[in-house]
């Protein structure tokens, strides 16, 4: 039985993965199929954030320039007092799609929720949720 289960999962992923997963696994002293666990889950997470990151570039195309700099686009407060974020971290990419308008609270809540510093995914996820 387990001779057919390793056929047939090597007949879906390739030989070489296959026994890197199994290095992996008994590396951590876990089982093969945790390690696969983990690396769909990992997988579907960044499939989700590229989705939240075309869903902010289409924000940005629908942007209304004449509303631009008085509307924080998270909470919609209006204010004369926004703040621009770079969500790459360079304040030098002007690039429509890495400035985000936000109020002060926003922009604190925004610092708060990213943890590690994986800027567009993180700025995607919290944007979006």
């Amino acid at each position: 039985m387990r001779k057919e289960r390793e056929r047939i999962v090597a007949t879906r992923i390739s030989n070489d993965l296959y026994n890197l997963i199994g290095d992996y696994a008994s590396l951590l002293g876990v089982s093969n199929s945790e390690v696969l666990r983990e690396l769909i889950r990992e997988g579907l997470l960044k499939k989700s954030y590229l989705e939240l990151i075309k869903r902010w570039q289409k924000k940005i195309e629908d942007r209304d320039p004449m509303l631009e700099m008085r509307i924080c686009e998270k909470c919609g407060k209006e204010s004369n007092e926004l703040k621009l974020y770079h969500i790459d971290g360079n304040v030098r990419n002007l690039n429509p799609e890495n400035l985000a308008i936000l109020c002060e609270d926003c922009l604190n809540n925004l610092h708060k929720f990213i943890q590690k510093y994986n800027p567009k995914e993180e700025f995607a996820a919290w944007f979006f949720y």
